[in-house]
């Protein structure tokens, strides 16, 4: 027979029992809270960073074949990328992606000499790579650039600095591009 004092600690058993019932119930809660915040972020993550770079990466690919080399062909691949100053900050970011995360590097150089005179710091700090390959498309696509490369900060300086350049053939770029800048009015 149950006497009182076995009833009540049966209640108490209970009332415990629900207790830490609601408990698991917030720890799970919690969880699944912190797992959609994390797919958020995941998805997030994706969407501005990873996105970008393969779109990027899809058409530097197509520009380093030789798909655009008609200037109607250079505008989509540009307009494909977001037009013109877009372009150029998704082609930076590109550009210093480490070379096994951004293969076809000079091709992304080329491209982006050809985004116009918003390209040119872009350049400039692509005359500092430590691929001799983008120092030199970047020194040509500066000299094609003319006067407004001469307006650019550092452009003559940093053109300068590539005449000492290890590679010849960066040498030779730079002093070809100093030589358009200087003489454009």
């Amino acid at each position: 027979m149950m006497t009182e004092a076995d009833n009540a600690r049966d209640v108490e058993r209970e009332e415990g029992g629900d207790e830490a019932a609601r408990g698991f119930g917030r720890g799970r809660a919690i969880l699944v809270a912190a797992g959609l915040v994390l797919a958020a972020a995941l998805v997030a993550f994706i969407a501005l960073v990873v996105w970008p770079h393969l779109r990027v990466r899809s058409v530097v690919r197509e520009v380093s074949t030789g798909r655009y080399m008609e200037p109607a062909a250079i505008d989509e691949a540009i307009e494909r990328l977001g037009g013109a100053e877009r372009a150029v900050e998704r082609l930076r970011g590109y550009l210093r992606a480490p070379a096994k995360y951004a293969p076809n590097r000079p091709g992304a150089a080329w491209l982006l000499g050809r985004c116009g005179v918003g390209a040119a710091d872009a350049l400039v700090e692509c005359l500092a790579d430590a691929d001799a390959e983008v120092r030199e498309t970047a020194a040509m696509a500066l000299g094609a650039l003319g006067a407004p490369a001469k307006n650019t900060k550092d452009a003559e300086s940093a053109l300068e600095r590539a005449l000492k350049d290890e590679n010849a053939e960066v040498r030779a770029a730079a002093a070809r591009a100093l030589k358009r800048v200087r003489a454009a009015p």
